[in-house]
């Protein structure tokens, strides 16, 4: 590109000095228009590693058609311009649009040769501009994207095939929720096939180290195990999905292999002694006696010896990702690593003896956060209270996204009423009481951690490099304008709203607050919104 650079940058219109037509010899500037891809393709690339956000071919397409388009209509109206003597430039591009969207009103028509010649070149290149457009438009709409038509398909065939074997309705109902998981919180992408179809050999391994170490080199039954075992039992890890309330373990089928928590919380339950006699449908008589979270684990106990019955129940307090590692993949790890087997039977046999009561450093630390956790003062991103006030920040968004425009537009001649004033400030409340939550309370999830440290709260979302844009939508601009009143009346409606357009920086946000409060009405009420009407009213 350097030769297109370099000829554009000439500054040619220094012979017009001398000769006249200064616009004329600045037409070598329109050479760079060449760059216009390379440039959308750099963006795509800056976006996705400095700011972590994905433009799709499809955008990037929808991006390159907009700025073309633009290209056309300005210069289609130049050349119609430049045969109408005299007329304005307004109607130019008027003319240019009609003719090139073939909507062709007729209310401006050539009156020459030269001039019929040049519409009809622009309106046959019309034909194939609109068509253009409009494919790109339904492309945009219609694209398929893996979250969405894809992982939808799937579930019907998965349904269909279900009905015509009769299949009982309990099972329907978890495959269900599964790929309603799968959609809502993997963004429909089924892990286990990408990583064991998809991926190479290689890079598969360090995926699954990536994913699953922490919870294997957080256990304390593997504490002091061979490296070689450590990798070797993160590549056989199989991953299960559970539902909420859905049982892990239960009494009628013993546990064949251990589980590691990955995401979610799973509940221990035990029977007392009073309900022995209760009902043994898994639910009855059952309390619960532990809760583990994140990188927990669990029934280690079955990989050494082989249980009849369960001495304990299992269940899915929320929806759960967990790793399983089974009996008999551990008995073949563990061919390859005798001094392995040894020191897992005697820490197994040491446990038995103090009762289940030993306590490693892992725990220690696990507890003192734990305790940590429930002193703080914190909001979680998950309850109820958030999601309610992200729909709240949505309403305000909305409101200043379709109020202030229209104000500064056409409400020249009105002035600025106490109901504006009260409207604007109440908005202005609620995105500064945002911020304080963002950056003091709103707790956060690392790698399925819940972290609730104001410290780290605050520097994640500095980070974020939302904060600073927050600061700027949240000055009030419009009381500098007070200080020079006869520069600027600001009790003129158009004007106070004018200063307060820094409210709009928030706007690229309404798409994720949009498809959080999509996720929220699926998760929370059962409400699913059809996909093409919610991405037509994106």
């Amino acid at each position: 590109w350097f030769a297109i650079d370099l000829f554009a940058t000439i500054p040619w219109d220094i012979v017009s000095l001398g000769t006249g037509y200064y616009t004329l010899y600045r037409l070598p500037k329109v050479a760079r228009i060449w760059q216009i891809s390379a440039l959308i393709s750099r963006l795509q690339k800056n976006l996705d590693e400095c700011m972590q956000r994905t433009m799709n071919e499809t955008q990037l397409s929808s991006l390159v058609m907009f700025l073309y388009s633009l290209l056309i209509i300005v210069w289609s109206s130049a050349g119609w311009n430049a045969l109408r003597y005299g007329e304005s430039g307004y109607h130019s591009v008027y003319w240019a649009l009609t003719t090139l969207t073939t909507t062709g009103y007729g209310d401006q028509t050539p009156v020459n040769f030269r001039q019929t010649c040049y519409a009809l070149f622009v309106g046959a290149a019309g034909a194939t501009f609109s068509a253009a457009i409009i494919a790109n438009v339904t492309s945009f709409f219609h694209d398929t994207e893996i979250s969405e038509d894809n992982t939808e398909h799937k579930l019907n065939v998965v349904k269909a095939f279900m009905e015509r074997h009769q299949c009982q309705h309990e099972h329907v109902k978890k495959v269900d929720d599964y790929f309603e998981y799968i959609e809502r919180e993997q963004e429909g992408l089924n892990e286990d096939i990408l990583l064991n179809k998809s991926i190479p050999d290689n890079l598969r391994s360090d995926m699954l180290i990536h994913i699953t170490q922490s919870m294997v080199l957080g256990c304390d039954f593997f504490a002091d195990c061979e490296s070689g075992f450590i990798r070797s039992l993160v590549l056989s890890l199989e991953q299960r999905f559970f539902g909420k309330q859905y049982m892990i373990m239960t009494e009628s089928t013993p546990a064949d292999g251990m589980y590691f928590v990955k995401k979610g919380i799973v509940e221990i339950l035990g029977r007392s002694a009073a309900s022995m006699s209760a009902a043994s449908d898994g639910t009855p008589g059952l309390k619960v006696t532990k809760r583990l979270e994140v990188d927990d684990s669990f029934a280690e106990g079955c990989l050494l010896s082989h249980w009849e019955t369960n001495p304990f129940l299992a269940r899915a307090a929320t929806d759960c990702e967990l790793w399983f590692l089974s009996r008999s993949t551990f008995n073949r790890l563990v061919a390859d690593f005798p001094r392995v087997r040894a020191l897992l039977s005697q820490r197994d046999a040491d446990t038995h003896l103090s009762n289940g009561r030993r306590a490693s450093a892992h725990a220690i630390l696990k507890a003192a956060a734990k305790a940590r956790r429930n002193r703080a003062v914190f909001i979680h991103p998950d309850r109820p209270f958030m999601q309610g006030w992200v729909g709240l920040i949505l309403l305000v968004m909305l409101y200043n996204a379709i109020a202030l425009p229209l104000r500064v537009a056409f409400l020249e001649n009105h002035t600025v009423s106490s109901t504006w004033i009260a409207l604007d400030y109440l908005c202005d409340a609620v995105l500064l009481a945002d911020i304080v939550i963002r950056a003091v309370f709103l707790a956060y999830y690392d790698d399925n951690h819940l972290i609730v440290e104001r410290d780290k709260i605050f520097r994640n979302y500095r980070r974020s490099h939302r904060m600073k844009w927050h600061i700027v939508a949240a000055l009030p601009l419009e009381i500098i304008t007070a200080a020079v009143p006869t520069m600027c009346p600001l009790w003129t409606l158009q004007v106070w709203s004018l200063f307060r357009l820094n409210k709009l920086f928030r706007l690229p946000e309404i798409v994720h607050l949009l498809s959080h409060v999509e996720t929220t009405l699926a998760k929370k009420a059962g409400i699913k919104l059809p996909r093409n009407q919610l991405r037509v009213g994106k």
